[in-house]
């Protein structure tokens, strides 16, 4: 394992393009200082500028989004906040995938830290309970076909807790925070995108049950009581999996559901 030990604040483009290990995915990068949201600013950008696998990088994302328009709140060049452009024309019924295939990626590369991750559907990353990452897809859709989704992920990294809004302190943690270490921030991206066309490949080839098998290993709540979260209504029931689509499977009053969106509580 590389020294993380972190040198300079700024991220660094050379240090990044040294360390990736992919062929595609972040092989074209957007680079900005500041930014107000990383996926707005890909969503804004001309089909021509639109490359499959590229990514919009941001030291300081001022208003980031999470799901629900919630707020993802990021202090400057203490974590990552990046978009990332797939151009993937496959059903629609698959779009879910790719949140799945996000966690997947960010757990992959975490465990390898030594980091105990667990997963949350359909989108939250989780350490001891508390968060520490969190994935935001937006497609765009045409017919049947899935054109294009942006990813957008922020992950903690040498973030400080205790300089978050007090809300958000005791429900959201950090790498930094959990090791003591400071990390070097293009280690870890490098990481999650070669772990990202990894298992990319699997739903190119149809693998998508591999993909489903690694995801609910890292899943925190299969087979417990969960309480959804689903258009102003709140459903309790058992957690049984995910579909090959991503989509929940829950038993609610002893008859199984597929929920394709919903926020667990």
């Amino acid at each position: 394992m590389t020294d993380h030990t972190n040198h300079s604040l700024s991220f660094s483009q050379p240090q990044y393009k040294n360390l990736l290990r992919t062929t595609v995915i972040g092989q074209k990068m957007s680079y900005h200082k500041q930014l107000n949201s990383t996926n707005s600013y890909a969503k804004s950008l001309s089909k021509a500028d639109m490359h499959h696998g590229m990514i919009i990088l941001t030291d300081h994302q001022k208003s980031g989004r999470g799901r629900v328009s919630r707020f993802w709140f990021s202090p400057p060049e203490k974590g990552l906040t990046f978009s990332l452009i797939i151009l993937p024309k496959i059903n629609i019924r698959k779009s879910g995938l790719f949140s799945i295939l996000s966690g997947v990626a960010i757990a992959e590369c975490l465990i390898e830290y030594g980091i105990p991750v667990k997963l949350k559907w359909p989108n939250d990353v989780m350490v001891d309970s508390k968060k520490i990452a969190g994935i935001l897809c937006e497609s765009k859709i045409s017919g049947q076909l899935v054109n294009s989704v942006i990813i957008g992920i922020g992950l903690n990294v040498n973030d400080d807790p205790n300089e978050y809004p007090f809300d958000l302190q005791n429900i959201v943690t950090s790498l930094q925070h959990i090791t003591g270490t400071n990390y070097r921030r293009e280690d870890i991206l490098t990481n999650i995108l070669f772990h990202f066309e990894e298992l990319y490949k699997l739903v190119t080839n149809k693998q998508e049950s591999i993909l489903v098998k690694k995801w609910l290993s890292y899943n925190q709540h299969l087979g417990q009581k969960i309480t959804f979260h689903q258009n102003d209504t709140l459903i309790s029931g058992l957690f049984l999996g995910i579909t090959p689509y991503g989509e929940a499977i829950v038993e609610i009053n002893g008859k199984q559901e597929i929920l394709m969106s919903g926020q667990i509580l």
